[in-house]
């Protein structure tokens, strides 16, 4: 009998739980996106845009890899734009924050090897504001740039918001 009931009662939950959601499908016409967002909260919405920023992200880094390293500033500057507008109407997502300060490191690594030492600051101060615990992969860039970058995160020692 206790056997029966159990079952009873995951069957009548699985109807309740299934329920609402075919009731709003079958009442009105809702985009698999807001089913989505239904499931998973505000933030799955995010993952369209993020994947397409990642693809251009990825993109940038094959331009800095090449011999025309200049010409990935401009997709770094789009990848950063967008992340920073969308941060002005909603806090940015993890996945957002790691982007955006890749980007703004990036972007200022760039900077740097084309000797424009103020914005090279800008985007690693920004870079470090964005996520003050940033890994560096040092073996990766310059000593040159890695003393630079830790030398303005030291200077934010104690000014970082950590939201």
């Amino acid at each position: 009998m206790k056997n029966r009931r159990s079952r009873l009662a995951v069957f009548l939950g699985m109807v309740f739980v299934l329920a609402p959601i075919s009731w709003i499908t079958s009442d009105q016409e809702i985009e698999e996106a807001d089913l989505v967002e239904l499931e998973l909260g505000p933030d799955a919405r995010v993952a369209p845009d993020l994947t397409q920023l990642e693809k251009v992200y990825a993109h940038a880094q094959q331009v800095f890899a090449s011999a025309d390293q200049p010409d990935a500033i401009p997709l770094l500057t789009e990848i950063i734009d967008r992340l920073q507008s969308r941060s002005t109407e909603r806090a940015l997502v993890i996945k957002e924050k790691m982007l955006l300060s890749r980007s703004l490191f990036s972007r200022g690594e760039v900077h740097f090897n084309l000797g424009e030492t103020d914005r090279t600051r800008s985007d690693l101060r920004q870079a470090i504001t964005t996520d003050p615990a940033m890994p560096i992969d040092l073996d990766q860039i310059s000593p040159k740039l890695a003393r630079f970058f830790e030398s303005i995160r030291n200077e934010l020692v104690g000014y970082i918001d950590f939201r």
